[in-house]
């Protein structure tokens, strides 16, 4: 069985070609978990998923608002069993283990807000998932969080926020 997993920012997958893309990917690398955000679409048809992903894979989706944001987590059904999905306001989380395996975990993936006022939200929207979410959890995708000074490509910076 293959469990590689791939974490991207993809920037929108409107067009045919970046879709092409992705597909291309994931078909060199065979993940086998595909972990998308930043999709910039407000609905996955079924059939944009096929093509974006094959015809082995399920999925689940957050839609974007407007122009941003937008999730996308994909699974290969011959590799992995999805057991629960969550939805929050800026993040998918699914509980899933290996085919014929009893250990599972939780993976949360987000999308932050941009606007700082919805930071703290955000933040508190992930600790309340953990308290009521037991068990081995990764978090990926794109936090819209400052680290560190050297995260930042500007002068900009607020410190309180960080």
């Amino acid at each position: 069985m293959n469990y590689s997993c791939f974490i991207w920012n993809v920037r929108g997958l409107n067009g045919r070609a970046r879709r092409s893309v992705v597909r291309t990917f994931l078909l060199q690398h065979r993940s086998s978990l595909v972990c998308l955000q930043e999709t910039k679409l407000s609905v996955i048809p079924a059939g944009t998923a096929c093509d974006l992903l094959g015809p082995s894979f399920d999925y689940d989706f957050m839609p974007s608002i407007g122009l941003a944001g937008g999730i996308l987590l994909g699974w290969c059904r011959d590799s992995w069993a999805v057991h629960d999905v969550h939805k929050g306001a800026y993040s998918l989380s699914i509980r899933l283990s290996a085919v014929g395996s009893d250990a599972s975990l939780w993976i949360t993936m987000v999308y932050g807000p941009q606007d700082d006022a919805a930071k703290a939200e955000f933040v508190d929207e992930l600790r309340s998932f953990r308290a009521t979410h037991q068990g081995a959890w990764m978090v990926c995708g794109d936090f819209n969080l400052v680290y560190r000074v050297e995260d930042k490509n500007n002068d900009r910076l607020d410190r309180r926020a960080m």
